[in-house]
């Protein structure tokens, strides 16, 4: 499953101390699982944070349609 390959994928980044660049759409999965994600969209400049910077910063709002990425975020909604 995608959980199960984001908690492998954390495991081998902490353990081999290497650094693990994942592309995905699902924002979802990425607000969980990544330590930093790099936003693009044509026309807009490269957004790069910690999940919570680019939530509380309003990145994540102005880049995608209206989502509760706060409660996604904070594993309020599952």
């Amino acid at each position: 499953s995608k959980i199960e390959l984001m908690h492998l994928m954390k495991r081998l980044s902490r353990e081999q101390n290497k650094t693990i660049l994942f592309s995905s759409h699902d924002l979802e999965l990425l607000l969980r699982y990544s330590d930093q994600m790099w936003v693009v969209a044509p026309e807009k400049p490269l957004e790069v944070d910690t999940p919570k910077n680019l939530i509380d910063n309003g990145i994540i709002d102005e880049y995608f349609p209206p989502i509760c990425a706060k409660e996604i975020f904070t594993g309020l909604i599952r």
